[in-house]
């Protein structure tokens, strides 16, 4: 129905939940500089994990048992009705039934209880637990559309497989073109080395830095030098990405489109003041914004014409983690919006060399875009997703091939932080940080694009009046 998610304002069934792990070692993570709820593995004997819900209900708890039993431990029968008071449950408005989920850390018995949801009494749920020699190592609340994610294989829709297909090729083939237009510019002396070697620094700098602000840290010297490896090793990769694609396009973007990179390369210069450095950076914004109006007028046009509503799912939880994460995704939002200026006018300047005509190296930019996006977020089916995702690729086609570098690097800025930062109107809430953090950054950003482009020229000046009426 269009009103199946409202139940969702009052935060229940849980969409957003709290993680906590301890552990006898220090928590070193395996893939990236953060802990996460599976990383590292939860294999450490002492290792305990617990989820709550938004109220601070018990969802659920494991505890990595003792790798070798003990012999004189006294088995004796688990209060479990402790583990319901932590959730919220009164243990004697469930019924016992057959456990027929397997737990997660080793355990000698295992017990079920069938219900219902605690703030919704049509939902049925399940809570499945389990103990080792008379001590609780498993606790967890089964809803209905909870999946066994251990033995289920990763789903998509063949739209959305389709999508990541293509994007996969184009990505492929813009970084292998990249790579080989970079290696020959560079043998015939043409590229901007100078300028490339500012966008690694800068890249490198940036990445490092919002790496280390967000990573979980170790007192120990040994695991401190690794995540650090870690975090170098990725900056430096993705930096040495960045100043490749660069030394790859710059060359023939300076000869076929001067246009497209002269405000960022007057930046690159240090020229902060120049004009179309301004005018690139306020246009870039004012599309980007635009991007994220058309996303969030697509379900209010749903509403409007009673169809179901699903909620914003762009939203990214880790700006609501602590102002240090919000920090680290404003210097990764910046580096973000390079790749995805790059990125998209070399694949312009590569479909220009093919098919010689760049109305039609345009057009078909744009059709990638278009299918790319549309198989991934507009495939169930709808006309009114799949008129948002034209409005969109062509926002972001009008921007690359109309205004150049800058002026998309300043697009996705913006995009990032008023489309994936939580913002709220409510000055009460919580998370208000969030909204005056971005508000000042971008309204910041726009003001000094506006002032800037106008060359020293007065607002209320005749001049400038005169300028704007012709």
């Amino acid at each position: 129905s269009p009103q199946r998610w409202e139940r969702m304002r009052s935060g229940q069934p849980a969409i957003i939940y709290f993680w906590h792990r301890t552990s006898p070692r220090y928590l070193e993570p395996l893939q990236y500089e953060m802990v996460k709820p599976d990383d590292p593995s939860n294999d450490v004997a002492g290792m305990t994990k617990v989820i709550l819900d938004a109220r601070g209900r018990l969802l659920e708890f494991q505890a990595v048992p003792p790798q070798v039993k003990e012999k004189t431990a006294q088995t004796s029968e688990v209060d479990w009705s402790m583990l319901f008071s932590e959730a919220g449950l009164d243990i004697r408005n469930y019924r016992q039934t057959e456990s027929n989920w397997t737990p997660p850390v080793y355990a000698d018995s295992s017990l079920s209880w069938e219900g219902t949801h605690i703030d919704h009494a049509e939902i049925p749920v399940r809570i499945e637990a389990a103990a080792f020699q008379g001590k609780p190592v498993y606790f967890q609340i089964v809803a209905p559309w909870d999946k066994p994610l251990r033995q289920e294989e990763t789903y998509s829709t063949a739209p959305v497989r389709a999508a990541s297909v293509i994007f996969i090729l184009v990505t492929l083939s813009v970084l292998v073109a990249g790579v080989f237009l970079a290696r020959r510019n560079l043998r015939q002396g043409r590229s901007d080395t100078k300028g490339a070697f500012k966008i690694t620094i800068f890249v490198f700098l940036i990445s490092l830095a919002a790496s280390l602000l967000v990573a979980d840290h170790i007192p120990d010297l040994t695991k401190e030098v690794s995540i650090l490896y870690k975090i170098a090793g990725y900056s430096l990769l993705y930096a040495a990405l960045m100043g490749l694609l660069y030394l790859a396009l710059e060359p023939y973007a300076r000869r076929r489109w001067a246009n497209l990179i002269i405000s960022w390369n007057r930046l690159l210069a240090g020229d902060w003041r120049d004009p179309l450095v301004g005018r690139d950076i306020l246009i870039g914004g004012m599309l980007g914004l635009g991007h994220t109006v058309v996303i969030y007028s697509g379900p209010l046009t749903r509403q409007w014409l009673g169809l179901t509503v699903a909620p914003n799912t762009g939203l990214d939880i880790s700006y609501l983690q602590s102002f240090k994460h919000i920090w680290a995704n404003f210097l990764t939002a910046s580096m973000d919006g390079i790749f995805s200026a790059f990125a998209p006018l070399l694949l312009l300047i590569l479909l220009v060399t093919i098919f010689r005509k760049q109305s039609l190296a345009t057009a078909l930019l744009w059709t990638l875009y278009f299918l790319i996006l549309g198989l991934a977020f507009a495939s169930g089916g709808l006309w009114i997703a799949w008129l948002w995702t034209g409005l969109i690729a062509t926002l972001i086609v009008v921007c690359i091939s109309r205004f150049g570098l800058l002026a998309m690097v300043s697009f996705q800025f913006f995009f990032t932080l008023s489309f994936h930062n939580p913002i709220t109107a409510n000055f009460s809430s919580w998370y208000f940080g969030n909204t005056i953090f971005a508000a000042v950054v971008l309204l910041g950003l726009a003001i000094y694009g506006f002032y800037t482009s106008l060359a020293g020229q007065k607002i209320f000046e005749a001049k400038f009046l005169k300028d704007v009426e012709s």
